[in-house]
């Protein structure tokens, strides 16, 4: 590990890293184009899982004040040397484990939750944003959902077929983390446990007096349900006994309209200076 973001250019040239993974492109532009589309302005960001810290300093840019939490302490180093190589103030990053209320507590409340690539993870989807809803008005989520017809009015969860392990503990293999992080039993890993359906997220929120729900898009181009549903129809027979499965971008609100976004279309938004990949998988000038 570099010990920081791979594909960031430093202001002082320090450390400046390669273009990074073409295989980390995808989920670059899909999660960094929403990223740089919120309007943050006066708002506290709350960033669930946040790794090693990307999404939490593009929104750095926008918002109020940023908090990235993670419960690996690696991931969160890295992103706090990042975070002081590019001198940005208003982002913190703390090593946390979402179901410590105490923790919770003491971070206060938030105007946006951003949750990405992290209900598909966990065994337990209701405890954690039951917990969550008490914090804020709006989540930003973003997770792995079972493609079918009509699948958003459908209230449902998958175990995906091609995991091979459902670990209720949800801790992978030994070799993904470290001992230290194995014997803490924190949240993480690759289980793929739960994958729900959009309306299955939305009626766990419905109870928490959330009352508006927006679907960004699907798969790597945030595409339209119908457009996405139609692509898969024409690939493959789709049966609910028998999913496949897109990743979903959903902003979930209590009062609509508490978030709202600089852009109509996505694609308009530009990455940061800094982030050389970023910029490159884009298609954008370093150099602007």
């Amino acid at each position: 590990m570099t010990g920081y973001i791979q594909g960031i250019k430093f202001p002082n040239g320090e450390g400046t890293a390669t273009r990074g993974s073409a295989g980390k492109a995808p989920l670059r532009l899909r999660n960094g184009r929403i990223a740089r589309s919120f309007d943050l302005s006066g708002k506290r960001v709350l960033d669930v899982g946040c790794g090693i810290g990307l999404y939490s300093l593009y929104m750095a840019d926008s918002a109020k004040e940023v908090v990235g939490i993670d419960h690996q302490t690696s991931r969160i180093a890295v992103a706090e040397k990042t975070r002081q190589m590019l001198g940005v103030q208003n982002v913190t990053f703390r090593v946390a484990d979402i179901r410590d209320l105490e923790f919770l507590k003491e971070i206060g409340n938030f105007d946006l939750i951003v949750a990405w690539g992290f209900l598909h993870r966990i065994p337990d989807i209701f405890t954690p944003l039951y917990n969550l809803s008490t914090m804020t008005d709006a989540f930003s989520l973003e997770w792995m959902t079972p493609v079918f017809p009509f699948m958003r009015r459908a209230s449902v969860a998958y175990h995906r077929n091609d995991v091979g392990i459902l670990d209720p503990t949800n801790l992978v293999p030994p070799g993904h983390f470290t001992a230290e992080e194995l014997s803490s039993r924190k949240l993480g890993g690759k289980s793929g446990y739960w994958c729900p359906t959009p309306f299955a997220v939305e009626s766990i929120l419905r109870k928490c007096g959330f009352g508006g729900s927006r679907i960004l898009g699907y798969g790597e181009k945030l595409l339209a349900e119908r457009i996405y549903v139609m692509k898969h129809l024409a690939q493959t027979a789709i049966r609910r006994s028998d999913a496949t499965y897109a990743r979903v971008h959903m902003l979930v609100e209590r009062s609509p309209g508490s978030i709202n976004f600089k852009f109509k279309d996505f694609n308009e938004a530009e990455f940061p200076t800094w982030d050389v990949a970023g910029r490159a998988y884009a298609g954008q000038s370093s150099s602007s």
